[in-house]
């Protein structure tokens, strides 16, 4: 299976234009609460960031105390992210390869895996959108001063920019 770029991008653009998000930061809590999405915050003792699952036709979530607020942001729109795609009523035959890479420790195999990159492409866009985020780094291409203004890592405003360069890149080329 290839990523579903596009497909993640969309959903998470029909979430900002439901819920009317004008400029950063955008409101990730809120719109869970919203959006009936249970949330806890939880002390996993492996390092675990988050995880996401449905009960019933509740969707639920929970994200790791430890996480600093940026990062915590970014998980929580990751783990909606497999919500919101459906990844857990339609799962990829290597779901549990996946589960499996994470119990390991192999952060690297996971990063590659084409339900992670969704999740990564959902969660990039509903909290760094692009059409704020274009804008934004045209104007003060500065990591640190735009962490602060999307209320995220420096490092998730650093992947961002990377990926609308290579966005851009990929549109001029024939």
């Amino acid at each position: 299976m290839r990523p579903r770029y596009d497909f993640a991008r969309s959903m998470a653009r029909k979430l900002l234009r439901k819920h009317r998000v004008q400029q950063p930061p955008v409101p990730v809590e809120h719109m869970l609460f919203l959006e009936g999405v249970r949330v806890e915050v939880l002390d996993y003792p492996d390092g675990t960031a988050g995880e996401s699952w449905w009960e019933g036709e509740t969707p639920c979530l929970a994200v790791a105390r430890a996480l600093l607020p940026g990062r915590l942001r970014f998980t929580l729109a990751h783990e909606w992210g497999h919500l919101a795609l459906f990844h857990h009523r339609h799962p990829e035959p290597g779901i549990e390869a996946v589960a499996r890479r994470l119990r390991e420790g192999n952060v690297l195999q996971v990063n590659l895996d084409p339900i992670e990159v969704e999740a990564n492409a959902f969660a990039a866009e509903l909290l760094l959108p692009e059409a704020f985020f274009r804008r934004d780094w045209t104007c003060t291409p500065e990591p640190r001063r735009l962490a602060a203004r999307y209320e995220v890592s420096e490092a998730a405003v650093r992947w961002r920019a990377l990926a609308l360069r290579g966005l851009r890149e990929v549109e001029r080329s024939p």
